[in-house]
């Protein structure tokens, strides 16, 4: 054996000036934190050596350098530098005794540690760095009880570290998991684990820690920092407590994301993410508590209410101001700015009005609600991340006048609902539709403006019976899409559309609007006048893109303005009306007690 001292350097990364409670958060991140890297130098005793095969107890004298292989006094394997082309640096595998892997530097074509089928509560992996391996740092499978502390996984080819099937109530600790190609450090079919302390820094392609399908789950104190897809991800795994993470990302994917999981609790975490803080899907039973959301906040993003009935959220913070999750709130006025965002479940006759007129605020989202009114509002958010300004799920009779979305992927999010008025918006520059309706029938669209959405203005899907009059579509599909015009009607019939605006939509000469469903009429019957459109001839009926040679047979030559019906001509009519009605009831009176004298 060759002994060599070799000065490792070993990073201890750190998120220093991260962005604190108190700090506002407007536009980017980036300006409000600075990742610094400090270097400790430790000169170790390595011995170069090949790879370490344990296959039986027996092989633990063959390498350990002190120890017997009780609890008390286990194999000590350390101070190794492997780098090999083997698949596996140091491999174990059907082990009773108890052992130590520490203070090693391992790299391989395959796995820098493999533990496979290793007695429980035998095996303790401290202080090693498993880099730039062409599959996993740390890898376990059929081996309980394990303590994986204090690692540095970077640069491998997939995961830093991965339990797999039956590694329940081990834990991993005190670990720097960065620049993994496949994430930080993920759990698989594993009970009763505790993640904590750990370090997880721009893992790509997956998270920066996953648990799937590992229920009763611990997951506290982690720093996680620009992982690709989520900084912790909880799918599947019940009974699963998150707590005191800090979980930060600037890019397009959430902090903390919970799915498929029922009875998890996410408590005192900090989550700056642009597109979800904390995301939710398909949970119920879940407790959201005193965590403080940075950027884009808490997205339910499922459409089924009722996984969310018994759920407890509270004391939480969207951008420094109140998260509003309510449930069964009856006859409430939202009238006093506090909120950072709203989310209504089970509402009746609700006013929301006045509330942030900030890029801090996130949007209000309505499941099963009736009579709510959105009125009066500015909705301008800081990027096109942010799902949607307004979001309405299985609900009716809800009206959104006179209100601005700005900048969001969706301005407004309209599914499973009937009998919504949306008036009098303002609907621009949004990342994906303006207003998007989903199996949402006798659905009103009056006197909007939707422009310069980038794909597309308004877009039905499944919706029957509506009303689109009246409205401006200017200039949506400004980077020529395929497919995205002014207005798409998909599978949606006996809809009426006229009196709109459409101008420089599809600017690749297509038609500005599509339809795909049957038996719409693109014109008023009473007046036979149809929808202006700035592409049109003028002489020819206007060819809407269809399967079946749809056409707007009265085009306008100029543009329709939309005025109110004149309020005196209302109150001018009931005076009119009033004096015939109290007649007529006053001769019904006399003649009733003429008969009855």
């Amino acid at each position: 054996m060759l002994f060599l001292i070799i000065p490792i350097y070993h990073y201890q990364e750190v998120a220093s000036n991260v962005p604190s409670l108190k700090q506002e958060h407007r536009g980017n991140y980036s300006s409000n934190y600075v990742l610094s890297i400090k270097q400790k130098e430790y000169n170790i005793n390595y011995i170069s050596h090949s790879s370490i095969q344990i296959l039986t107890d027996n092989d633990f004298g063959n390498f350990s350098s002190s120890g017997i292989g009780t609890h008390y006094d286990p194999f000590i394997i350390e101070n190794y530098n492997i780098t090999t082309n083997d698949a596996r640096a140091i491999n174990v595998v059907n082990t009773t005794r108890y052992f130590v892997i520490r203070n090693c530097l391992l790299c391989s074509s395959g796995f820098g540690i493999y533990l496979f089928n290793v007695s429980a509560g035998t095996c303790v992996v401290e202080n090693n760095i498993c880099s730039n391996t062409n599959h996993i740092g740390i890898w376990g499978k059929y081996s309980k009880e394990l303590s994986i502390t204090s690692n540095t996984c970077s640069r491998n080819h997939f995961n830093g570290i991965l339990l797999k099937e039956g590694c329940n109530y081990s834990t991993i600790t005190n670990n720097i998991c960065k620049h993994n190609l496949q994430g930080g450090i993920i759990v698989e079919h594993s009970l009763n684990c505790q993640i904590a302390d750990n370090i997880l820094i721009e893992n790509s392609y997956s998270n920066g820690i996953e648990i799937y399908y590992s229920h009763n789950s611990i997951i506290r104190n982690n720093t996680c920092i620009n992982n690709e897809l989520a900084g912790i991800m909880c799918s599947y795994s019940n009974f699963a407590i998150i707590d005191q993470n800090y979980a930060y990302s600037e890019n397009d994917c959430s902090g903390i994301a919970i799915g498929n999981s029922i009875s998890v609790s996410v408590l005192n975490n900090t989550s700056t993410s642009e597109r979800d803080s904390l995301s939710v899907h398909q949970s119920p039973e879940i407790k959201i508590s005193y965590n403080h959301l940075f950027g884009s906040g808490l997205e339910i993003a499922d459409d089924y209410y009722e996984n969310y009935i018994d759920s407890v959220v509270c004391g939480n913070f969207v951008n420094n101001y109140k998260l509003g999750f309510f449930l069964n709130l009856k006859r409430f006025n939202f009238d006093e700015p506090i909120y950072g965002q709203i989310i209504i479940i089970n509402g009746y006759k609700i006013k929301i009005r006045n509330q942030l007129n900030t890029a801090e605020f996130c949007g209000i989202a309505l499941f099963n609600c009736e009579k709510v009114t959105i009125s009066n509002l500015k909705l301008i958010s800081y990027n096109y991340i942010n799902r949607y300004a307004i979001r309405i799920v299985s609900s009716k009779n809800i009206d959104v006048i006179n209100t601005i979305c700005i900048n969001w992927i969706k301005g407004i999010d309209l599914q499973d609902s009937e009998d919504i008025l949306i008036k009098s918006n303002l609907i621009e520059n949004n990342s994906f539709c303006g207003i998007w309706i989903i199996e949402s029938n006798r659905t009103s669209l009056v006197n909007n403006t939707c422009r310069e959405n980038q794909f597309g203005g308004i877009y039905l899907i499944y919706s029957d019976e509506c009303k689109i009059k009246y409205n401006n579509i200017i200039n949506n599909n400004h980077y020529d899409y395929t497919g995205y015009p002014g207005l798409r009607l998909d599978f949606s019939d006996y809809n009426i559309i006229h009196h709109n605006n459409f101008i420089d939509n599809q600017l690749d000469g297509s038609p500005q609007a599509m339809d795909f469903g049957i038996n719409n009429t693109w014109f008023e019957e009473s007046t036979k006048e149809g929808n202006y459109y700035s592409d049109w001839s003028g002489s020819e009926p206007y060819s809407i893109l269809s399967w079946t040679n749809v056409t707007d047979p009265y085009p306008l030559a100029e543009p329709t303005i939309y005025t109110e019906p004149p309020i005196f001509a209302i109150g001018f009519s009931v005076i009119l009306i009033l004096p015939i009605i109290v007649t007529s009831i006053v001769q019904l009176v006399l003649k009733r007690k003429k008969i009855v004298g």
